[in-house]
Order: C-alpha cells, then sequence, then structure tokens
C-alpha cells in the first residue's frame, strides 16, 4: 500500500525498505528457431546510482546478485538460461559460486581486463563446471585468452556495418565459440546475423517487431477479439463461453491445467468445461480467458514473448491498483491497460484499428493510442522495469510515493503469475504447479 509517513517509524521503516530494495529487469535470449533460450538478469539496488554490478561496495553487490537472481527465478520458465554481468573484483571474490551452474551463465563485462588473476579466477569457474559468455565484444584486441575460455562471445553489432559484424565474426570462428549478437535493433540486421551463423540474438527489435502496414486481421483473429469483445460484457453467458471453449482442445487443456494449478488445488474431478468455469467465478474466467487469447493471436515466431510481456505488465498494474496507488480505476481496467498495451505489436496493425474491437473505458482507450492520459505515467513504470531504466523507476516511485520493495515485489509476483498461467509445461500432479 503506498505509505503514510505519520510518525517517525513510519519514516524509518520506509528507509529500511528503500535500502533493501532490489530492481529486477530481464531481456529475453533467442535461438536460431525463434524460441526463447535464455534471459539476461539486470539488477539494481534500489538509492545505488548505477547499476548493481558496478556499484561501490562489491559485497553488497554479491548480495544483489544472488538475492536478485532468486527473485526473478520462479518467473522465468524451467531449462532458461539467465546470464548475469560481473565486474572484475566479483569475478576474483568468487561471488559466482553462489549461483548455481546448470542455470547461471557467467558474463564478463568488458570492463574487464585479461590479467593473470582474472584468467585463473575464470579457469577456476570453468573447472567447476560453469558456463563463460564474454560482453560487448567489437573484436577489440588483447582478449584473446579470455575468448579461449569462454563458452560464448556476445557480439555488439548496434550501429555496425554488416562487413564490419562479418569480419568479427570471421575473427571469432577459429575459438569454436558460440556466437550471440546483442542490441539488434531492426530486421535487416537480425537477417545479416542470421546468414553470418550467429547462434543467438537479443535486442528491442524482438519485443517491437515491425508494424506491416495495410495487414488485414485473419478470421482466427477476428473471432478471438470479438470473444475479447464479449468478456467486456458485465454479465457472462457461461454457458455460451463453455460451448465455445469446448470448441477448442488447447483451450479446454489449459482450462484445467489452470484449475488444477496451485490457485485451485481442487480435491475432486471435474467433470465438464461448465463444471471448471463455474469454479473459477466470473472475474477470474473473463480474466484468465483475456490471457489465454491474447497468448493465441496468430502472429510472429517471438509473439509469445510479447504475449508474456503484455500479460505480466496486466498483473503488475493490477496489483499496484489492488495496493492502492493506482486512484480512481478498478483493478480490472488496469489489468486490460497493460494486457492490451502490446496489442499493436502482437497483430501488426494501427492501435486506433485495433481499439474499435474492443470495448474499453474512454480513458484506457486514450492511453492506449499514445495520447495524453494521467495513466501513462503506470506504463512508463512498468515498460521501465522491463528495459532497466532504474533511473525512471525510482523517480516514477519517489514522485507517487511507493515503497521501493514492495513495488519490486509485486513486479516479481506478476512474472511468477505470468508463468505459471502462460508455462507450456503441464501442471504437476497433487495439484501443485511447479516453479522454475
Amino acid at each position: 500500500m503506498t505509505p503514510e509517513t505519520t510518525n517517525g517509524a513510519d519514516s524509518t521503516d520506509r528507509a529500511d525498505q528503500e535500502s533493501v530494495a532490489i530492481f529486477v529487469a530481464r531481456q529475453p535470449i533467442f535461438d536460431r528457431k525463434s524460441r526463447v533460450w535464455g534471459y539476461e538478469l539486470l539488477f539494481r539496488s534500489a538509492g545505488d546510482e548505477h547499476v548493481a554490478t558496478v556499484g561501490d561496495s562489491d559485497q553488497a553487490t554479491s548480495h544483489v546478485i544472488a538475492d536478485g537472481f532468486f527473485m526473478a527465478k520462479p518467473g522465468i520458465e524451467p531449462g532458461a538460461k539467465m546470464l548475469i554481468n560481473f565486474p572484475r573484483n566479483l569475478l576474483l571474490d568468487g561471488a559466482a559460486f553462489t549461483l548455481p551452474k546448470e542455470t547461471c551463465i557467467i558474463e564478463i563485462l568488458e570492463t574487464v581486463e585479461p590479467e593473470p588473476e582474472i584468467l585463473t579466477a575464470l579457469a577456476g569457474l570453468k573447472q567447476a563446471g560453469y558456463q563463460l559468455a564474454l560482453d560487448d565484444y567489437v573484436g577489440q584486441p588483447g582478449y584473446e585468452q579470455i575468448i579461449a575460455l569462454a563458452d560464448i562471445v556476445k557480439v555488439d553489432i548496434y550501429g555496425r556495418a554488416p562487413q564490419e559484424v562479418a569480419a568479427i565474426v570471421a575473427g571469432l570462428r577459429p575459438y569454436g565459440v558460440q556466437l550471440l549478437a546483442e542490441k539488434i535493433e531492426d530486421r535487416v540486421i537480425f537477417r545479416v546475423c542470421e546468414r553470418l551463423g550467429f547462434d543467438f540474438f537479443q535486442g528491442f527489435f524482438f519485443r517491437k517487431p515491425e508494424i506491416i502496414p495495410g495487414k488485414k486481421l485473419g478470421t482466427g483473429e477476428m473471432t478471438k477479439l470479438q470473444l475479447l469483445q464479449e468478456l467486456g460484457k458485465e454479465d457472462l453467458d457461461i454457458r455460451d463461453i463453455s460451448a465455445i471453449i469446448g470448441r477448442d482442445i488447447s483451450i479446454s487443456y489449459r482450462l484445467l491445467r489452470y484449475i488444477n494449478s496451485s490457485h485451485f488445488s481442487p480435491r475432486f474431478k471435474i467433470e465438464s468445461i461448465t463444471h471448471a468455469l463455474t469454479m473459477i467465478g466470473q472475474r477470474q474466467l473473463a480474466q484468465w480467458l483475456r490471457v489465454v487469447l491474447l497468448a493465441d493471436l496468430d502472429t510472429a515466431g517471438n509473439s509469445q514473448v510479447v504475449a508474456m510481456t503484455s500479460v505480466q505488465r496486466a498483473k503488475f498494474l493490477e496489483f499496484l491498483t489492488m495496493s492502492g496507488a493506482v486512484a480512481g480505476h478498478t483493478p480490472e481496467s488496469m489489468f486490460l491497460l497493460g494486457l492490451f498495451s502490446m496489442l499493436e505489436t502482437l497483430l501488426g496493425m494501427p492501435m486506433a484499428e485495433l481499439l474499435e474491437h474492443l470495448p474499453l473505458e474512454e480513458e484506457i482507450k486514450r492511453t492506449l493510442a499514445g495520447e495524453p492520459s494521467p495513466l501513462r505515467i503506470w506504463l512508463e513504470l512498468v515498460e521501465s522495469y522491463e528495459n532497466a531504466k532504474w533511473d525512471v523507476v525510482e523517480r516514477i516511485l519517489k514522485e507517487r510515493r511507493l515503497w521501493p520493495i514492495e513495488t519490486s515485489q509485486q513486479y516479481i509476483e506478476a512474472m511468477k503469475w505470468t508463468r505459471e498461467i502462460l508455462s507450456p509445461e503441464p501442471a504437476a500432479e497433487g495439484g501443485q504447479g511447479q516453479p522454475a
């Protein structure tokens, strides 16, 4: 809840919360089949003027890395790799050994020089079974010994001509390392990196695919939008919704898996789709269906990440509203704001056209259309979390008098909820979801 600092004790509590708050962001990394292979995790502790990995206190930074990893882990699907930045001192201090080698890849910052003690530390990590990645490589000399130890080299391709990228790749081929192209901003350079044989890809391009002028909605997408429109009505007819779901095997399966998750943990058999729907309740049914339908919209190979980002935004904004941070709007309306905030990206159509099909509050529509709106700041907050713009996050939290630790926890809980809802893995037996 938004704190009311009415006495000294409250002020002290707030200061204590700010001192331990950890912000977590993640950026997806894709393989050659446009599947999510892993994430780069970015951490920051509240009150620090720098990103977590270059703070003045290495001990404090190591705690941020360890705690941030365990905060983010439940929101990430099983099997995904996690790349975590490490500066010189933390490599020498052995802080990486606090992280699981099966999941975490140690990312060596470009500021780390190939000194003898660094090479010894990296060799120790390799011997212990850790994978290493060299960050922001652009062909600079002097890093040959680190590259020889690395499993992955991240090539910074931003602003570089194709010929320059090709020369960097040619220089790395003798080492047999896997190549990750980072800071991909558009389709042209993505295709160049594909042709050059990069194994992995990272950048804003994947979260913001091109808008294709003139694209029309197909029958499947239109049907889903019409169902979304039906869900906007005050009174849902469970029988009609049940009939629609019953014709879709995928949605039926996910409905039953959802019922069998940790949200409900039923102790009896589900007799029918209608039975399952009545267990959920109208509000949760509408919310769940919106999430599933959005994830099913027919789009490009990386659409699942865009859909998951949209759902995560929705749940985060709902949590904020439920805690009292957002005044004058219901949790349901803020959920919709986040859910539809990337609809333009998902469907490749102008937002103005898409909004014609959706029964939303006028202020929500204005915000989604990019018009001036008091709600714009909440989208700015969630976008800043996603892109690790920690200065913007802290500015908004201070302006709105929100506790950093509570807000960060809400963001992490939104990640966890999203993965559980959209995870491709079935729920485990016994009614418990299978957290990462």
